[in-house]
């Protein structure tokens, strides 16, 4: 049963931004893999997720979150109709949205660490699976995660409005381009 989440608590929407952050920097995953295997489905993902944004922007709490959930559980890929790697990523990424959305519905607690956990899990099976040599974790993607969640961190511990601190979190996922495993669509 959802319960009413109370989207001006710091407690709430500070790590549903950073989740909404998270999944927007997987975003790129999912379109380069719908690309790759001709579908169309890449709008309801950026549907459900701008739903996510405006959400925590204007506190908008008629938005049927079950209902997102629900669209993007059609498009979500199974591995196992695919034989080419950019389905985990896409996957990785559905699932991340999907667990955002169950937040926004107050069906479960948003945690940060387990985007973190997940993104980085994504990071570091491209990683494996891109036949880098070396320690996985000395990998410039690695870096660049960890250095993303630190800025994440530094925006939503700012002294400002909530709509102000979201606003400054959308911008700066919006203006990298690069997902967290390094795709970038506008290459």
């Amino acid at each position: 049963m959802a319960k009413k989440i109370n989207i001006n608590s710091p407690e709430v929407w500070q790590p549903l931004c950073f989740a909404a952050a998270t999944v927007e920097r997987m975003y790129p995953n999912f379109v380069l893999f719908d690309e790759v295997s001709g579908g169309e489905s890449a709008k309801v993902f950026r549907v459900a997720l701008d739903l996510v944004w405006e959400f925590l922007i204007t506190d908008q709490t008629k938005i049927d979150f079950v209902k997102q959930y629900d669209k993007l559980e059609e498009i979500t890929p199974n591995p196992e109709s695919f034989d080419f790697y950019g389905v985990w990523p896409a996957l990785d990424a559905c699932v991340a949205l999907s667990t955002l959305l169950e937040c926004c519905a107050g069906q479960d607690e948003c945690k940060t660490g387990s985007f973190i956990r997940l993104s980085s899990a994504t990071i570091k099976a491209y990683i494996d699976a891109s036949d880098f040599e070396g320690d996985s974790n000395t990998h410039p993607l690695i870096d660049d995660h960890k250095a993303f969640c630190q800025e994440l961190d530094r925006l939503l511990a700012a002294q400002d409005t909530k709509q102000s601190i979201v606003k400054s979190v959308k911008k700066l996922t919006s203006s990298l381009y690069i997902s967290n495993i390094g795709l970038d669509l506008n290459a």
